[in-house]
């Protein structure tokens, strides 16, 4: 299975309770990533540092935490098995560039954790602003 993946964001809606991922996580490029998926035909996951690999139906409360890099080898051992769990064969990431400020820890578990899992990672690098487009292969 190919699928449309990106990461948690800083933005999110802060009501109590409960949200599925897709409605808690806000964003230009989580927006851009849920249309991506829907004109592809392929499922949308969200990769957060405290809960792993979500899909959009997934249980959600408010949180403030990036992923750290002490954080890594942990949650990329968790995302390898989610990857395999789920029948990944192939992701397309839509992510900032590594060297964004906070972004090299999400870089560094989506290449370890897709690695041992043995799927392969086309990236699409995104600005604020608008997608930048595939730029590389992390296999």
């Amino acid at each position: 299975m190919h699928v449309i993946v990106t990461t948690c964001t800083a933005e999110k809606r802060p009501d109590r309770g409960v949200l599925p991922a897709g409605v808690r996580y806000l964003g230009a490029r989580i927006d851009h990533a849920r249309q991506c998926a829907r004109q592809q035909g392929r499922p949308l996951f969200i990769f957060s540092g405290v809960y792993g690999l979500l899909a959009e139906s997934d249980p959600v409360v408010w949180y403030d935490h990036a992923l750290q890099p002490e954080e890594v080898a942990s949650a990329a051992q968790d995302l390898a098995a989610s990857l395999m769990k789920a029948g990944v064969r192939q992701i397309t990431a839509i992510v900032e560039a590594r060297d964004a400020p906070g972004w090299a820890p999400y870089h560094d578990v989506l290449e370890q954790g897709s690695r041992s899992a043995g799927v392969t990672v086309q990236v699409e690098l995104w600005t604020e602003t608008r997608p930048v487009g595939a730029d590389a292969d992390l296999d």
